[in-house]
């Protein structure tokens, strides 16, 4: 089977018939998969819809600016292809729908950035689709102001760090599936909250979604400050400069608990009760409004 994709223009729209007939395929059913790697070819072609039909299986896959997040497959069989691609000459292209029954769009060649190879679930990918220009010049102009880019070090710093949230938020949305303690589902008003904080976390648990919880804004807060914790059944505990009614007036019940609390998380939880839990009472007292 001969593939070729050097016909193909990047930004336009095509359909899987027309594809499967330009490739040489009896019937477009042969790249219905997300993943098609052409026999005989170096070629990882990647067909994302993040709106996907209900009755299939609900990958968490969407893009954010220049780069694609991405979950492998769930019996995990490209997955080393796609993590030695790179080593081995493949290419990654990205064909692209935001909804099921639309045509894709070319979005051309794609590199794998980061990946969090996981065994039970779906292994969680993050492509770039380019390097942005500005990146590349030692200095820009915006809006007359002289801008001096980064250093390759720094850029490869910046890129990391925003990879890694990305795929640890990827994460936090696939265990939790909502607010931690609310079950509040709008992905866009929740936080992605480490409970062993990032700067005492080692590169592993910075990216383990169990060392996280999804949370609501005012209870992210909460937890952030030390103002509230979970026991090991998931009971919230109440920091002792709290008022008993304090939570309910900013709407969070005197009762709340996390919805699930999986064994992986209850180590996280004991550090956030021994160090982070109260650890700025007096001072929060000493700042409070009378």
């Amino acid at each position: 089977m001969s593939v070729d994709l050097r016909s193909l223009k990047i930004g336009k729209e095509y359909e899987r018939p027309y594809l499967a007939d330009l490739w040489g395929y009896r019937g477009y059913q042969a790249i219905s998969k997300g993943v098609v790697t052409p026999s005989g070819s170096n070629l990882i072609i990647l067909f994302v819809t993040e709106e996907k039909q209900e009755s299939l299986t609900q990958y968490s896959d969407h893009l954010d600016g220049s780069f694609l997040h991405w979950e492998g497959e769930i019996k995990h069989g490209t997955d080393d292809r796609v993590i030695g691609a790179y080593d081995a000459g493949d290419q990654i292209h990205l064909f692209h729908r935001k909804r099921h029954h639309s045509p894709f769009v070319y979005l051309g060649e794609i590199w794998l950035e980061q990946h969090n190879k996981l065994q039970k679930d779906p292994s969680q990918f993050i492509f770039c689709l380019d390097q942005p220009t500005q990146l590349r010049q030692p200095e820009a102009q915006y809006g007359g102001t002289k801008v001096v880019a980064p250093t390759e070090t720094e850029r490869t710093a910046l890129t990391k760090s925003r990879i890694g949230q990305g795929v640890f938020r990827d994460g936090l949305i696939r265990l939790w599936g909502g607010c931690a303690v609310t079950g509040y589902k709008r992905r866009v008003m929740l936080l992605a909250s480490h409970i062993k904080p990032w700067s005492a976390s080692s590169n592993i648990e910075r990216l383990d979604p169990y060392n996280g919880l999804l949370l609501s804004p005012t209870v992210d807060k909460l937890f952030d400050r030390g103002l509230i914790t979970f026991d090991n059944r998931g009971r919230m505990l109440r920091s002792s400069i709290l008022e008993a009614d304090e939570l309910e007036q900013i709407g969070v019940p005197k009762d709340a608990a996390l919805t699930k609390v999986p064994s992986s998380t209850l180590p996280y939880l004991e550090y956030h009760r021994d160090h982070e839990f109260e650890r700025n009472n007096e001072k929060l007292e000493y700042t409070r409004l009378t």
